[in-house]
């Protein structure tokens, strides 16, 4: 290590005899300038000579950290590797290999693959581990390397069972060691943790420190593991990977500099390994440092080409410079690279890796404004893991914006916070609460982690706060403080919104309150507990296609206080349970009148429903089994005044009653061809109101690669609208990518059938193709009849093209296109109750441009064009009228990204031409269109 002019850098360089290689840094030898790549040689008539190297390792095998063996015959190539000089000891061992003594030349194989494994020649450590096992498969040295060798291509398992038959044939503590390491990097903690307790103080005590020190990092337990880490340098200065780990144990103390120190000593201990590079880049992008996060990230790559590390931490270093095109590409590189389960490449499960989760592809593709990939790419996760939280909230987040997927949304919010690890940036409050009606644009309701993440998990308090201003009298402000300390985590948000509306009476107060605590009690053990409480009052906040019907007396109030415990415990690496107990205290109501005949209404329901949920996954080599159930109960007392002329003509009080019980099978199972079949049953047993029967719902669904190029899906499945409390449900949300639970009203039995078609044209662009059609079957009470049944049919269907013709530009494009139409004896009643839908078709195409520059600056340029039609039933007069409009919309957007992640500012107009509109939003809770120009401006800070 050296410094000049206080910048730190690393200097390795290799002298072997007569030559000296530089790899990194900067050496004048004898007033000849040394380059990264470049050997000085000396001739044998003392001549110098500059020769380039073969590889970006050349000169560095000496400093290269060896898998271990047990001690055994090839005494003299050992002490020739120990000593440096690998080409001689590769030379004695391939002089060995020929003997024939099958003893003999399986050990030799076996020195000669952990050599390869060291130096990243994978394919042949792969062949000589496995001709060292054919050779003598009763000695274990040959099962150690071919441990190594297993693990270096990901595949853990056939890694473990090879590290178990050595420790069958030589029960001592290297091989009992090489299990436990194997253990936790399968998930395995506790079996890890009993195998390394008993070997602290043999020969191998620096990897028994070693691996209690990754087990505790695990556990949530930076203080045990560092006094691990540190004992495991103290025994061996030399070990890379002890001081890694201890680097990574004080990082998560919040002591950032001395972690990333610690990193760069362990490159210097082993500066051909890419992965020690990777951490250390993390921690130099974590130091707001990308220069030299990239340095190290380039190095990397060419020690290693086919690891995808250094590819991800790159996507994520551009992504935090406002460069979305390039992490794009850089994310794809590390894509080609990847495989099922290795997001990086570590040998061990060095840490949960938090942010490498979090922040995946939704980052990029939510800075680039391409969320049907988002959502593809979501869906594809789940489909492999249903346990990734990360793949949960990135697919909650590109729900928001479509029409009826409120429960959807919410749910895949729910399932994201039960699986989530230790999270320093919990969900906003604006995030998880429901039926908000807040117009989309000036004020996010996504759920904000993405921006914010930070690359390490560490102690100490987080603050995310923004605040919105505009016209309509529109304010909004949000806070978020988070206590991270061991495994215990806590935080306490709020949210408030309030706007005068875009015309009279349209005025909107939302308050809504957060307290979550979540508590790693073991590795393998998760409890959560939550505490909301939401209070909103509105008007008449609906858009409609006539200017007579909105109402100017409709006043709407939402209290609710619910309150939610959550556990997650795995039994084994496959085999995991989640269990979810929600309450809720409902008080909601409307008061409306009319002048003349004078009528006042009066109308308010509470309620206290409870609901619980069970869930247990099983996870296979090529098939994942999901089954769960759930309970919901609760009693309505419902209170209706109406009064005409001042007397009260309302039905007296009444208590409704709802109860709901549902069971499910969902199988996800890898297919021929590269497909992925996902099956389900579910059964639904609804009492409440005009429904009470117990329906049984298929699902059946394929996401199918054609080619690495062209994806193809198609589902079917049939679904019961159940109540839920806060919309959220942990029973899976969608089949091969489409959503199966909408907005319907409860006791609703839909069938949904999709196909859809996504394809690569090119580098840059991407385009698809969905369709989707939904038959309903909706329970309503006739006032002469009882209980009927009103027919619909709803389709929705859409183009897409997302474009990067350039590093710093994305264009955008879709088409969408919507129909509903229901049944005269059942058409949809709207937000007045004044009137209802028979039939409605939209259609609409947005075209957006994204300019993103590496000083941190970005604008947005949006053009949407709407085309509605509708015929509608006016309730209050018995007649129907039909509406139509086309109009252009333009909103637009420049932002300011602050330096170090530290938050992002900008200014915006939405409607920039203030054109009016006359439409009817299909969502009426979550509507899109503004129909007047506002200007707005926010700021959002994060503190940590």
């Amino acid at each position: 290590n050296a410094a000049i002019d206080g910048t730190e850098f690393l200097l390795t360089a290799a002298a072997q005899a007569d030559e000296l290689t530089l790899f990194e840094g900067r050496v004048t030898a004898d007033g000849m300038p040394l380059l990264p790549g470049q050997s000085l040689r000396v001739t044998a008539g003392g001549a110098r000579e500059l020769r380039v190297a073969v590889r970006s390792r050349d000169g560095l095998d000496w400093a290269l950290h060896y898998p271990r063996l047990l001690p055994g015959p090839l005494g003299e190539a050992r002490a020739l590797l120990a000593a440096g000089d690998v080409t001689a000891a590769a030379e004695r061992a391939g002089a060995v290999a020929a003997s024939d003594d099958p003893a003999l030349r399986a050990e030799a194989l076996a020195l000669a693959a952990v050599i390869a494994v060291a130096q990243g020649a994978l394919a042949q450590a792969e062949r000589l581990s496995a001709q060292a096992v054919a050779a003598a498969p009763q000695r274990p040295n040959p099962w150690l390397a071919r441990s190594y060798a297993r693990q270096a291509a990901f595949d853990l398992p056939g890694a473990r069972a090879a590290a178990a038959r050595a420790a069958e044939l030589a029960p001592t503590d290297l091989p009992t060691l090489r299990l436990a390491e194997l253990e936790l990097a399968s998930g395995d903690h506790r079996a890890a943790r009993r195998l390394a307790q008993a070997a602290t103080t043999g020969d191998h005590a620096v990897l028994a420190l070693r691996t209690l020190g990754f087990a505790d990092l695990a556990a949530d337990d930076a203080p045990a593991a560092r006094r691990h880490f540190e004992q495991a340098s103290a025994a061996d200065p030399l070990d890379p990977l002890a001081r890694l780990g201890l680097g990574l144990a004080l990082i998560r103390q919040n002591r950032l500099a001395d972690g990333r120190r610690q990193m760069e000593i362990a490159v210097s201990l082993d500066p051909g390994r890419s992965l020690l590079r990777s951490y250390l880049a993390k921690a130099y992008q974590a130091e707001g440092r990308s220069h030299p996060a990239q340095v190290e990230l380039g190095r990397a790559r060419e020690l290693d080409p086919a690891d995808p590390t250094p590819w991800f931490y790159q996507a994520l270093g551009l992504l935090d410079d406002n460069r979305p095109v390039e992490a794009r590409a850089a994310l794809e590189e590390s894509i080609k690279r990847n495989d099922n389960r290795a997001v990086y490449r570590s040998r061990l499960q060095l840490d949960e890796d938090l942010a490498a989760r979090q922040a995946s592809t939704g980052r990029v593709y939510e800075a680039l404004g391409f969320e049907q990939l988002a959502r593809r790419e979501a869906s594809a996760a789940l489909a492999s893991d249903p346990t990734d939280f990360s793949a949960h909230r990135l697919l909650a987040d590109s729900y928001l914006g479509l029409p009826d997927h409120e429960t959807g949304r919410l749910s895949e919010l729910l399932q994201a916070q039960l699986w989530q690890p230790l999270s320093v940036l919990p969900l906003q409050p604006q995030a998880r609460a429901e039926d908000l009606g807040i117009r989309q644009g000036a004020v996010s309701l996504r759920s904000g982690f993405d921006e914010y993440t930070p690359l390490f998990v560490r102690d100490g308090v987080s603050v995310l706060g923004s605040a919105v201003g505009g016209g309509d009298g529109l304010f909004s402000d949000d806070l978020v403080a988070t206590v991270l300390s061991g495994p215990l985590s806590v935080s306490a948000a709020q949210f408030r919104y309030t706007t005068d509306g875009f015309r009279h009476n349209a005025d909107q107060d939302v308050d809504l309150y957060d307290l979550f605590a979540q508590w790693r009690v073991t590795p393998d053990t998760s409890v959560q507990a939550e505490a909301r409480r939401s209070r909103q009052e509105r008007g008449d906040i609906g858009l409609y296609p006539f200017d007579d019907v909105d109402s100017g007396t409709l006043r709407r109030f939402d209290d609710r206080d619910t309150y939610r415990l959550g556990l997650r415990h795995g039994f084994s690496a496959t085999n995991t349970v989640l269990v979810s107990l929600q309450r809720q205290s409902v008080h909601v109501g409307l008061e409306d009148s009319v002048p003349f005949p004078p009528i006042r209404i009066d109308a308010r329901d509470r309620s206290h429903p409870l609901m619980a949920e069970v869930q247990q996954v099983l996870t296979g080599a090529r098939h994942t089994w999901l089954y769960g159930g759930g309970y919901y109960r609760a009693n309505v007392d419902r209170a209706i005044d109406v009064e005409v002329f001042g007397f009260d003509v309302g039905p007296p009080p009444d208590r409704l009653h709802e109860r709901q019980k549902n069971g499910y099978l969902y199988g996800y199972i890898d297919g021929l061809s590269d497909s992925r079949w996902t099956v389900g049953l579910a059964v639904d047993d609804v009492q409440a109101g005009a429904v009470d029967k117990t329906r049984v719902s298929p699902k059946l669904g394929v996401t199918w690669a054609l080619d690495e190029r062209t994806t193809l899906r198609a589902a079917a499945m049939r679904a019961v609208k159940r109540d839920l409390i806060g919309k959220g449900t942990i029973e899976p949300v969608q089949v091969a990518g489409f959503v199966q639970f909408f907005d319907d009203v409860v006791g609703t039995r839909s069938d949904r059938y999709g196909l859809g078609l996504d394809r690569r044209l090119t580098a840059g662009l991407d385009a698809g193709i969905e369709a989707s059609w939904r038959r309903l079957e909706t329970p309503y009470l006739d006032a002469v009849s009882g209980a009927e049944i009103g027919h619909g049919r709803q389709q929705l269907h859409r183009v897409y093209g997302y474009w990067s013709p350039a590093p710093r530009w994305a264009l955008r494009a879709e088409y969408r296109y919507q129909k509903a139409s229901y049944s005269d004896e059942f058409p949809l009643v709207v937000e007045t109750g004044n009137w209802a839908i028979f039939d409605l078709r939209t259609h609409s195409l947005p075209l957006a441009v994204r300019y993103s520059h590496p000083s941190g600056w970005l604008a947005d340029l949006a053009v949407t064009g709407y085309r509605q039609s509708g015929d509608y039933l006016i309730t209050t007069t018995g007649g129907q009228r039909h509406a139509s409009d086309g109009f252009w919309l333009s909103d637009a957007r420049v932002a300011y990204r602050l330096p170090r992640r530290l938050g992002l500012v900008s200014v915006g107009v939405r409607n920039l031409f203030d054109t009016k509109v006359q439409f009817q939003d299909t969502d009426p809770q979550h509507p899109e269109l503004y129909p007047e120009r506002l200007l707005y401006g926010s700021v959002s800070l994060m503190l940590d």
